[in-house]
Protein backbone atom coordinates (compact mmCIF):
# COMPACT_ATOMS: atom_id res chain seq x y z
CA UNK A 1 0.00 0.00 0.00
CA UNK A 2 2.67 2.28 1.05
CA UNK A 3 4.35 1.96 -2.47
CA UNK A 4 1.20 2.50 -4.78
CA UNK A 5 -0.08 5.50 -2.49
CA UNK A 6 2.96 7.36 -2.67
CA UNK A 7 3.72 6.23 -5.92
CA UNK A 8 0.57 7.50 -8.05
CA UNK A 9 0.42 10.57 -6.42
CA UNK A 10 3.01 12.27 -8.58
CA UNK A 11 3.69 15.45 -6.34
CA UNK A 12 7.32 16.82 -6.86
CA UNK A 13 10.00 16.31 -4.34
CA UNK A 14 12.59 19.18 -4.00
CA UNK A 15 15.80 17.77 -1.76
CA UNK A 16 17.81 20.80 -0.60
CA UNK A 17 21.67 19.62 0.87
CA UNK A 18 24.65 21.58 0.39
CA UNK A 19 26.40 17.24 -0.11
CA UNK A 20 25.57 16.33 -3.36
CA UNK A 21 26.22 12.69 -1.99
CA UNK A 22 23.69 13.06 0.60
CA UNK A 23 21.11 14.41 -1.65
CA UNK A 24 22.18 11.79 -4.32
CA UNK A 25 22.01 8.99 -1.42
CA UNK A 26 18.26 9.93 -0.60
CA UNK A 27 17.10 10.32 -4.09
CA UNK A 28 18.65 6.75 -4.51
CA UNK A 29 16.59 5.44 -1.47
CA UNK A 30 13.67 7.09 -2.45
CA UNK A 31 13.62 5.26 -5.87
CA UNK A 32 14.53 2.09 -4.16
CA UNK A 33 11.54 2.27 -1.80
CA UNK A 34 9.47 2.59 -4.75
CA UNK A 35 8.49 6.39 -5.02
CA UNK A 36 8.00 7.30 -8.45
CA UNK A 37 7.32 10.84 -7.99
CA UNK A 38 9.70 13.39 -9.35
CA UNK A 39 12.40 14.35 -8.13
CA UNK A 40 14.13 17.98 -8.36
CA UNK A 41 17.72 18.76 -6.12
CA UNK A 42 19.05 22.21 -5.50
CA UNK A 43 22.58 22.46 -3.17
CA UNK A 44 21.47 25.14 -0.86
CA UNK A 45 18.90 27.39 0.97
CA UNK A 46 19.45 30.55 -1.63
CA UNK A 47 18.86 27.95 -4.39
CA UNK A 48 15.76 26.38 -2.52
CA UNK A 49 14.23 30.09 -2.35
CA UNK A 50 15.17 31.03 -6.39
CA UNK A 51 13.22 27.43 -6.84
CA UNK A 52 10.28 28.17 -5.18
CA UNK A 53 9.98 31.93 -6.11
CA UNK A 54 10.48 30.42 -9.84
CA UNK A 55 13.30 32.91 -10.21
CA UNK A 56 16.11 32.78 -12.73
CA UNK A 57 16.99 29.31 -14.17
CA UNK A 58 13.93 27.73 -12.37
CA UNK A 59 11.12 30.18 -13.99
CA UNK A 60 9.65 26.97 -16.42
CA UNK A 61 6.97 25.54 -13.86
CA UNK A 62 6.90 22.63 -16.74
CA UNK A 63 10.56 21.70 -15.73
CA UNK A 64 10.69 22.68 -12.25
CA UNK A 65 6.96 22.49 -10.46
CA UNK A 66 6.28 23.53 -7.24
CA UNK A 67 7.62 20.51 -4.61
CA UNK A 68 4.77 18.95 -2.49
CA UNK A 69 7.60 17.50 -0.11
CA UNK A 70 11.07 19.08 0.62
CA UNK A 71 14.02 16.95 2.59
CA UNK A 72 15.66 20.18 3.45
CA UNK A 73 19.36 19.92 5.20
CA UNK A 74 19.66 21.92 8.73
CA UNK A 75 23.44 22.84 8.07
CA UNK A 76 24.04 24.65 4.83
CA UNK A 77 25.82 27.69 3.45
CA UNK A 78 24.62 30.85 1.85
CA UNK A 79 21.21 30.59 3.58
CA UNK A 80 20.23 27.37 5.78
CA UNK A 81 17.06 25.25 7.10
CA UNK A 82 15.93 27.69 9.49
CA UNK A 83 16.12 30.37 6.49
CA UNK A 84 14.00 28.80 4.35
CA UNK A 85 11.38 27.26 7.27
CA UNK A 86 11.01 31.19 8.53
CA UNK A 87 10.41 32.57 4.13
CA UNK A 88 8.00 28.85 4.05
CA UNK A 89 6.12 29.91 7.29
CA UNK A 90 5.28 33.78 6.04
CA UNK A 91 3.55 32.44 2.29
CA UNK A 92 0.33 31.11 2.90
CA UNK A 93 0.42 28.97 -0.31
CA UNK A 94 3.06 26.68 1.26
CA UNK A 95 1.48 25.88 4.91
CA UNK A 96 0.37 21.78 3.35
CA UNK A 97 3.54 21.46 2.28
CA UNK A 98 5.45 18.26 3.88
CA UNK A 99 8.74 19.43 5.50
CA UNK A 100 11.44 16.91 6.49
CA UNK A 101 14.46 18.04 8.29
CA UNK A 102 17.73 16.33 7.11
CA UNK A 103 20.30 16.98 10.40
CA UNK A 104 23.73 15.34 11.32
CA UNK A 105 22.69 16.86 14.91
CA UNK A 106 21.26 14.89 18.05
CA UNK A 107 20.81 18.32 19.24
CA UNK A 108 17.22 18.44 20.27
CA UNK A 109 16.71 22.28 20.17
CA UNK A 110 17.26 21.93 17.35
CA UNK A 111 14.88 19.81 16.18
CA UNK A 112 12.37 21.45 18.22
CA UNK A 113 13.08 24.70 16.85
CA UNK A 114 12.54 23.04 13.21
CA UNK A 115 8.94 21.68 14.48
CA UNK A 116 8.03 25.41 15.55
CA UNK A 117 9.26 26.66 12.57
CA UNK A 118 6.90 24.46 10.26
CA UNK A 119 8.59 20.80 9.85
CA UNK A 120 6.84 18.14 9.70
CA UNK A 121 9.43 15.55 10.96
CA UNK A 122 12.77 15.42 10.54
CA UNK A 123 15.41 12.64 9.05
CA UNK A 124 18.84 12.13 11.24
CA UNK A 125 21.83 11.47 8.93
CA UNK A 126 23.00 8.87 8.27
CA UNK A 127 19.73 6.98 7.95
CA UNK A 128 18.74 3.24 7.24
CA UNK A 129 16.22 1.99 4.93
CA UNK A 130 13.96 0.96 7.53
CA UNK A 131 14.18 4.78 8.62
CA UNK A 132 13.27 5.98 5.08
CA UNK A 133 10.32 3.37 4.72
CA UNK A 134 8.54 4.62 8.47
CA UNK A 135 8.85 7.90 6.96
CA UNK A 136 7.24 7.01 3.63
CA UNK A 137 4.79 4.98 5.62
CA UNK A 138 3.87 7.81 7.88
CA UNK A 139 2.98 9.97 4.54
CA UNK A 140 0.97 7.70 2.70
CA UNK A 141 -1.55 8.53 6.03
CA UNK A 142 -0.67 12.54 5.58
CA UNK A 143 -1.56 12.96 1.76
CA UNK A 144 -4.74 10.72 2.60
CA UNK A 145 -5.66 12.98 5.32
CA UNK A 146 -5.30 16.25 3.19
CA UNK A 147 -7.28 14.82 0.23
CA UNK A 148 -10.55 14.85 2.69
CA UNK A 149 -12.29 17.23 2.66
CA UNK A 150 -13.56 17.38 6.05
CA UNK A 151 -12.35 17.86 9.23
CA UNK A 152 -8.89 18.62 7.80
CA UNK A 153 -8.33 21.57 10.33
CA UNK A 154 -9.11 19.30 13.32
CA UNK A 155 -7.09 16.67 12.12
CA UNK A 156 -3.98 18.51 10.79
CA UNK A 157 -3.84 20.26 14.60
CA UNK A 158 -3.12 16.22 15.74
CA UNK A 159 -0.43 15.71 12.76
CA UNK A 160 1.40 18.94 13.81
CA UNK A 161 1.18 17.91 17.64
CA UNK A 162 2.32 14.49 16.81
CA UNK A 163 4.98 14.45 14.00
CA UNK A 164 6.89 11.26 13.79
CA UNK A 165 10.52 11.42 14.17
CA UNK A 166 12.64 8.90 12.66
CA UNK A 167 16.18 8.58 13.98
CA UNK A 168 19.02 6.40 12.31
CA UNK A 169 20.22 3.54 13.92
CA UNK A 170 23.70 3.80 12.68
Amino acid sequence: MLKTSIATVKHTILIVDDCENDARLLDLALKRCGVKNPIQKVQDGAQALEYLMGLGSFEDRSKFPLPSIIFLDWRMPKKDGREVLTWLGQRAEFRRMLIIVLTGLEDRSCIDTAYEMGANSFLSKPFTSDDLDNLLAYFSGYWEFNSRVESAAARSQTVSQNPPQVRSTI
